[in-house]
């Protein structure tokens, strides 16, 4: 999905589910970084220098907490560490495989790239994979659960490989699920449906999989729809819940304040003579704090949020519907592509009621066609965006 106007869905998808952490495929976010955003969110993300590709992790606050280093790695690849007990940490991995039709040099490259990543125990892969892995686990029975989906392509045999060469488990194969909670790409014409998002964990991390499935409501505007993993790691390691008393030393711009500080400090610095530096350093610190808080006074230790402030239930409604008609609009235009073009002896009516038209508003469109021959008519109802 690109990330472009999309970063407070993604927020919100967060709150909404309960998620802790978010990866994203096909951002096209030129650069790399890391920003705070809303509800105490970070957004890690890698790209390119053209606004192709791209890869993003979006963590909660108290994970956040937790992260010891990020390695952007490529467009393709990003690695955060987490510290999740005293004594491991977990390697996460985000990637976006090349797609099927993609140079077969590329897709080597990837492949090599992320199997120099994934040598460390602990570590979870997650992303669009682009490979279908298919039902018949057959030679594949300890990586592989009963439950895939879908036929097999080539990239599904290299995907397979890669994971038997580096005991990595395919975890949304190991859980019966319908239909709607399996397939996590529908093709906008609305005819394909696949299963190329997953979840990689190494074998010795298999029993810390609650569950993986997907959630067919929520798309974000892409074809690829939002696949769940539940993990559990026994010691988690315990979240900072506050945020300590912090002097409100920003007041010492006010020249008033500057001097009042200023004046505290001398009459609090005492006049005898140290008997050594670290007593001197001590007694003049201790001098500064408690004259600072006096003069400025100190925060309550509540943490404030950054808000968006044009992201209210207004925006958000809009945003759904607009999603909503984008996606039946590409289902009708590859409907028409499906009608055949009128011959000679056919007469084609449109008839376009236009009404009050808006940007976000729809164009009922009715197409008649009339077979003169055998004197039928056929009437086909669609709804469109008018832009």
């Amino acid at each position: 999905m690109s990330l472009n106007r999309r970063v407070e869905e993604c927020i919100d998808v967060l709150q909404e589910r309960k998620l802790d952490i978010l990866g994203l495929s096909e951002t096209k976010w030129k650069g790399k970084g890391t920003k705070e955003i809303r509800g105490g969110h970070h957004l890690y993300w890698s790209g390119g220098v053209n606004g192709r590709n791209g890869v993003g992790i979006i963590l909660s606050d108290k994970m956040n907490e937790i992260v010891v280093d990020v390695n952007y790695v490529s467009d393709r690849l990003m690695i955060i560490k987490l510290k999740i007990d005293p004594v491991r940490i977990l390697n996460l991995i985000q990637c976006y495989a090349p797609q099927a039709g993609s140079d077969d040099q590329e897709k080597q490259n990837f492949e090599q790239l992320l199997e120099d990543k994934i040598q460390d125990p602990n570590t979870l892969v997650m992303g669009d994979l682009n490979a279908q892995v298919g039902c018949d686990r057959q030679g594949f029975e300890e990586i592989m659960g009963a439950h895939g989906w879908g036929p097999r392509n080539a990239e599904g045999e290299n995907l397979l490989d890669l994971c038997t060469r580096n005991s990595l488990v395919l975890t949304n194969t190991w859980f019966y699920k319908r239909k709607s909670h399996k397939v996590t790409r529908y093709g906008w014409n609305g005819q394909q449906e696949s299963l190329i998002d997953y979840f990689l964990i190494n074998k010795e991390l298999h029993n810390t999989v609650i569950d993986v499935k997907v959630i067919p409501s929520v798309s974000l505007g892409s074809d690829h729809r939002l696949l769940v993993g539940t993990f559990r790691f026994k010691k988690l390691r315990a979240m900072k819940t506050g945020q300590d008393k912090k002097i409100k030393v920003w007041k010492l711009k006010d020249s008033e304040k500057a001097r009042e500080f200023e004046n505290k400090i001398r009459e609090k610095v005492p006049n005898t003579e140290p008997t050594s530096v670290e007593e001197e350093w001590n007694a003049y610190k201790k001098s500064m704090i408690e004259a600072a808080e006096q003069v400025c006074g100190r925060t309550g230790g509540v943490r404030k949020w950054k808000e968006t402030p044009w992201w209210n239930e207004r925006t958000r409604k809009a945003v759904l519907e607009k999603n909503n008609k984008a996606r039946r609009y590409s289902i009708f235009k590859h409907s028409v592509r499906l009608f055949p073009a009128p011959s000679c002896n056919c007469l084609c009516v449109i008839f376009i009621d236009i009404g009050d038209i808006r940007l976000s508003q729809l164009l009922e469109i009715h197409f008649i066609l009339c077979n003169s021959s055998s004197h039928k008519i056929s009437i086909f109802g669609f709804h469109c965006i008018h832009s």
